[in-house]
């Protein structure tokens, strides 16, 4: 059979709505035999290679042999069909639609991020999936050693990616775009990390899991460090320039705020107590921080009030990731919530909060060995220069402030209660 009555077949298979299992079992194989054997990875990187060189337009694709057009048309099938598509977005490592959902779905979507800044975005978008990927296993107890293993890899390829896209941004004299794209990934690797360690520490995956979330929040206090620079370097502009970063990044923190307030009522119902309580606090600390940008903003403190609603945008963006993640994984996480400092937004203060998760992280992993749990460590070569000590040790230090930390949930709990709902209720008009 030719390539174009192959695709022609497969398309007309695809549109059938009322297909029995065993079609769908054809489809896929089809499907899957036929990018194996054409692969579509080599049109998008010809995409690519047509955009750098500022030389694409859509009637170079006429150039293209048709074989593999014929690729491309089948991945775009897949990414488009509603069949295999969707059904490989819920798949997880070892699934048998995960090569789909990483090989294709993704790389479809990658190939329209064509601006250095929106690649960057989706490589902590990408970050983000497969940390989501992680905490969906773990809370099943499938997270297996060769798995995290597998995800954590994942993750570093898209760390590598993403700081080569950061640093490029601020090559090119893009620090303010560079300081944006590292504060996303920032907050997602943070948050993402308190939801691995604010699950159940009893699951059969818990040392598996407090390493992946300690490795995790060593990226996102490398990234703090990168992006407290890049905010300096965004506010030594001009007046008028430093006003004008500082205005534009006011209503991206109030936007975001806004669609988190919104997220945050809409899934009150669907989500655990503790998670609804801590989403709230943060989204309150958020608010806050605006209203305090907007005052450095009217005295003309421009490069102050760009790190309040940065800082503010990373809280709400923080609030977002763990109410998902409580609806995706059904538990009320264990997280709790930590007042800020001071009024002033600075690098210090995410870094001091960052190691006192590592410090939690880390702990987990001594205590986990202490009660019989398998001591997986630390990889070779994931962390040159740390030994094993280093990582799993637990210092007395470490011990007494996890215990005084416990002693103030109670009261912290308390206090927050009344008051955590007046700034996300005036959000919202309420």
């Amino acid at each position: 059979m030719d390539q174009n009555k192959k695709i022609e077949t497969l398309v007309k298979m695809i549109k059938v709505s009322d297909f029995k299992a065993v079609d769908r079992i054809n489809i896929r194989n089809h499907l899957l035999q036929h990018i194996e054997e054409n692969p579509a990875v080599s049109i998008l990187d010809l995409v690519r290679q047509q955009h750098r060189q500022e030389q694409f337009s859509f009637s170079s694709l006429l150039l293209i042999k048709k074989t593999m057009l014929a690729s491309i048309i089948i991945a775009l099938i897949i990414a488009t069909s509603g069949v295999t598509s969707v059904a490989a977005e819920g798949a997880l490592p070892g699934d048998i639609l995960y090569p789909v959902k990483i090989n294709i779905n993704e790389e479809v979507r990658s190939a329209f991020n064509l601006s250095t800044d929106a690649k960057a975005n989706w490589e902590a978008e990408l970050t983000s999936r497969r940390l989501q990927e992680a905490e969906k296993l773990a809370v099943e107890n499938r997270l297996q050693a060769d798995t995290q293993g597998q995800l954590r890899q994942a993750i570093e390829n898209h760390f590598t990616k993403f700081n080569q896209l950061s640093a490029k941004l601020a090559q090119h004299n893009d620090a303010e775009k560079a300081a944006a794209v590292q504060s996303k990934l920032e907050s997602i690797l943070k948050a993402h990390a308190e939801v691995l360690l604010g699950m159940d520490s009893d699951t059969q995956d818990s040392n598996l899991v407090s390493a992946l979330a300690a490795d995790v929040l060593d990226k996102a206090k490398s990234i703090s460090e990168d992006r407290g620079k890049n905010e300096e370097d965004s506010t030594n502009g001009s007046a008028v320039d430093n006003q004008a970063a500082a205005e534009g990044k006011q209503q991206a923190a109030q936007n975001k705020v806004d669609e988190v307030a919104k997220l945050i009522a809409s899934r009150k119902d669907r989500i655990g107590a503790t998670v609804y309580q801590e989403a709230s606090a943060r989204l309150n600390d958020a608010i806050t921080l605006v209203n305090d940008g907007q005052i450095k903003l009217s005295a003309g403190a421009y490069g102050e009030a760009f790190a309040n609603f940065q800082e503010a945008t990373r809280k709400a963006q923080e609030a977002q990731v763990i109410v998902n993640a409580s609806e995706s994984l059904k538990v009320d996480l264990k997280i709790k919530h930590e007042d800020r400092l001071d009024d002033n937004a600075t690098s210090s203060d995410s870094i001091n909060e960052i190691d006192r998760l590592l410090n939690q992280a880390n702990g987990n992993l001594n205590l986990g060995t202490s009660t019989g749990k398998v001591d997986i460590g630390i990889k070779a070569g994931d962390d040159e220069g740390e030994s094993d000590d280093s990582r799993n040790g637990l210092t007395n230090q470490n011990i007494n402030s996890r215990e005084r930390e416990d002693e103030r949930e109670d009261n912290d709990n308390e206090r927050n209660r009344g008051n955590v709902n007046v700034n996300l209720n005036a959000s919202l008009g309420l």
